[in-house]
Protein backbone atom coordinates (compact mmCIF):
# COMPACT_ATOMS: atom_id res chain seq x y z
CA UNK A 1 0.00 0.00 0.00
CA UNK A 2 2.61 2.31 1.37
CA UNK A 3 4.39 2.04 -1.96
CA UNK A 4 0.86 2.49 -4.47
CA UNK A 5 0.49 5.80 -2.18
CA UNK A 6 4.18 7.44 -3.10
CA UNK A 7 4.25 9.07 -6.61
CA UNK A 8 7.21 7.76 -8.28
CA UNK A 9 8.30 4.45 -5.96
CA UNK A 10 7.33 1.07 -7.00
CA UNK A 11 6.81 -2.40 -5.23
CA UNK A 12 8.08 -5.47 -6.99
CA UNK A 13 7.03 -8.87 -5.84
CA UNK A 14 10.19 -11.32 -7.12
CA UNK A 15 8.80 -14.73 -5.93
CA UNK A 16 11.03 -15.45 -3.20
CA UNK A 17 11.73 -11.58 -1.91
CA UNK A 18 9.82 -8.14 -2.53
CA UNK A 19 11.72 -5.19 -3.37
CA UNK A 20 10.61 -1.17 -2.98
CA UNK A 21 12.34 1.88 -5.08
CA UNK A 22 11.54 4.88 -4.74
CA UNK A 23 13.94 6.48 -6.89
CA UNK A 24 11.79 8.49 -9.14
CA UNK A 25 9.96 10.38 -6.32
CA UNK A 26 9.91 13.57 -5.36
CA UNK A 27 12.82 14.75 -2.60
CA UNK A 28 9.63 15.69 -0.51
CA UNK A 29 7.81 12.14 -1.67
CA UNK A 30 11.02 10.02 -1.35
CA UNK A 31 11.84 11.56 2.32
CA UNK A 32 7.78 10.62 3.29
CA UNK A 33 8.08 7.34 2.54
CA UNK A 34 11.46 6.37 3.64
CA UNK A 35 10.39 7.09 7.22
CA UNK A 36 6.85 5.56 7.00
CA UNK A 37 8.75 2.49 5.39
CA UNK A 38 11.03 2.38 8.10
CA UNK A 39 8.13 2.39 11.04
CA UNK A 40 6.62 -0.99 9.10
CA UNK A 41 10.11 -2.37 8.98
CA UNK A 42 10.50 -1.70 12.64
CA UNK A 43 6.84 -3.57 12.76
CA UNK A 44 8.00 -6.56 11.58
CA UNK A 45 12.23 -7.24 11.73
CA UNK A 46 12.35 -9.98 13.45
CA UNK A 47 10.42 -11.79 10.44
CA UNK A 48 12.48 -10.30 7.97
CA UNK A 49 15.77 -9.61 6.13
CA UNK A 50 16.09 -6.14 4.89
CA UNK A 51 18.46 -5.27 2.59
CA UNK A 52 18.27 -1.35 1.74
CA UNK A 53 20.39 0.04 -1.25
CA UNK A 54 21.15 3.51 -2.53
CA UNK A 55 16.99 4.12 -3.54
CA UNK A 56 15.67 0.93 -2.75
CA UNK A 57 15.20 -1.86 0.02
CA UNK A 58 14.50 -5.62 -0.16
CA UNK A 59 12.92 -7.82 2.25
CA UNK A 60 13.35 -11.20 2.52
CA UNK A 61 12.16 -13.88 4.80
CA UNK A 62 14.75 -14.17 7.75
CA UNK A 63 15.93 -17.57 6.54
CA UNK A 64 19.38 -17.57 6.38
CA UNK A 65 18.97 -17.24 2.12
CA UNK A 66 20.26 -14.62 0.04
CA UNK A 67 21.64 -13.43 -3.25
CA UNK A 68 24.77 -14.93 -2.31
CA UNK A 69 22.94 -17.87 -1.86
CA UNK A 70 20.97 -17.94 -4.34
CA UNK A 71 23.90 -17.61 -6.94
CA UNK A 72 26.01 -20.38 -5.09
CA UNK A 73 22.85 -22.53 -5.80
CA UNK A 74 22.63 -21.61 -9.42
CA UNK A 75 26.40 -22.87 -9.69
CA UNK A 76 25.47 -25.98 -8.35
CA UNK A 77 22.66 -26.73 -10.20
CA UNK A 78 24.19 -25.63 -13.69
CA UNK A 79 27.39 -28.13 -12.79
CA UNK A 80 29.61 -25.32 -12.29
CA UNK A 81 33.27 -26.57 -12.71
CA UNK A 82 35.92 -24.99 -9.50
CA UNK A 83 38.97 -25.68 -12.27
CA UNK A 84 37.84 -24.45 -15.35
CA UNK A 85 35.01 -22.19 -14.81
CA UNK A 86 35.01 -18.84 -13.77
CA UNK A 87 31.87 -16.85 -11.41
CA UNK A 88 31.17 -13.78 -12.62
CA UNK A 89 28.56 -11.25 -10.53
CA UNK A 90 27.85 -7.65 -11.24
CA UNK A 91 25.48 -5.57 -9.42
CA UNK A 92 25.21 -1.82 -8.60
CA UNK A 93 24.24 -2.09 -4.79
CA UNK A 94 24.55 -2.61 -1.62
CA UNK A 95 21.59 -5.23 -2.35
CA UNK A 96 24.18 -7.20 -3.94
CA UNK A 97 26.82 -7.25 -1.38
CA UNK A 98 25.74 -11.09 -0.27
CA UNK A 99 26.67 -12.56 -3.62
CA UNK A 100 30.08 -10.18 -4.48
CA UNK A 101 30.95 -11.97 -1.27
CA UNK A 102 29.81 -15.65 -1.83
CA UNK A 103 31.60 -15.57 -5.75
CA UNK A 104 34.80 -13.72 -4.02
CA UNK A 105 36.56 -17.84 -3.66
CA UNK A 106 34.79 -18.91 -7.30
CA UNK A 107 35.28 -15.66 -9.39
CA UNK A 108 35.06 -11.72 -9.52
CA UNK A 109 32.41 -9.56 -7.99
CA UNK A 110 32.14 -5.91 -9.83
CA UNK A 111 30.68 -3.26 -8.33
CA UNK A 112 28.88 -1.12 -11.63
CA UNK A 113 29.37 2.87 -9.94
CA UNK A 114 31.81 4.39 -7.76
CA UNK A 115 34.21 2.32 -5.76
CA UNK A 116 32.82 1.39 -2.05
CA UNK A 117 35.57 0.75 0.61
CA UNK A 118 33.61 -1.31 2.21
CA UNK A 119 32.46 -3.90 -0.68
CA UNK A 120 32.71 -7.50 -0.90
CA UNK A 121 32.95 -6.74 -5.00
CA UNK A 122 36.40 -7.69 -6.51
CA UNK A 123 36.75 -4.66 -8.56
CA UNK A 124 34.17 -1.76 -9.28
CA UNK A 125 33.39 -0.88 -13.15
CA UNK A 126 32.40 3.04 -14.14
CA UNK A 127 29.51 2.31 -15.98
CA UNK A 128 27.12 -0.40 -18.12
CA UNK A 129 29.25 0.69 -21.45
CA UNK A 130 32.11 -0.53 -19.04
CA UNK A 131 30.43 -3.84 -18.43
CA UNK A 132 29.21 -4.68 -22.09
CA UNK A 133 33.15 -4.06 -23.08
CA UNK A 134 34.47 -6.24 -20.51
CA UNK A 135 31.92 -8.87 -21.54
CA UNK A 136 32.68 -8.65 -24.96
CA UNK A 137 36.42 -8.90 -24.18
CA UNK A 138 36.17 -11.81 -22.04
CA UNK A 139 34.10 -13.87 -24.75
CA UNK A 140 36.89 -12.60 -27.41
CA UNK A 141 39.14 -14.10 -25.47
CA UNK A 142 37.39 -17.44 -24.59
CA UNK A 143 37.09 -17.89 -28.53
CA UNK A 144 40.93 -17.19 -29.33
CA UNK A 145 41.41 -20.05 -26.34
CA UNK A 146 39.33 -22.38 -27.71
CA UNK A 147 40.83 -21.75 -31.43
CA UNK A 148 44.18 -22.22 -30.37
CA UNK A 149 43.40 -25.63 -28.48
CA UNK A 150 41.77 -27.54 -31.65
CA UNK A 151 43.62 -29.40 -33.78
CA UNK A 152 45.86 -27.55 -37.22
CA UNK A 153 43.55 -28.69 -39.07
CA UNK A 154 40.21 -28.28 -37.36
CA UNK A 155 41.33 -24.35 -37.35
CA UNK A 156 40.82 -23.13 -40.82
CA UNK A 157 37.63 -21.94 -41.42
Amino acid sequence: KLATKTKGATFTNLGLYTATDWSKASAAARKSFSESARELEAEHEDALRIVHGKQASEYMPNTGHDKGSAAVAIMRRVGFNLKSDLAIYIGDDTTNEDAFAAVADLGVGLRVGRPAPTSNASYSIKNIEEVWSLLERIIEVRNEKLIEGLAPSARMF
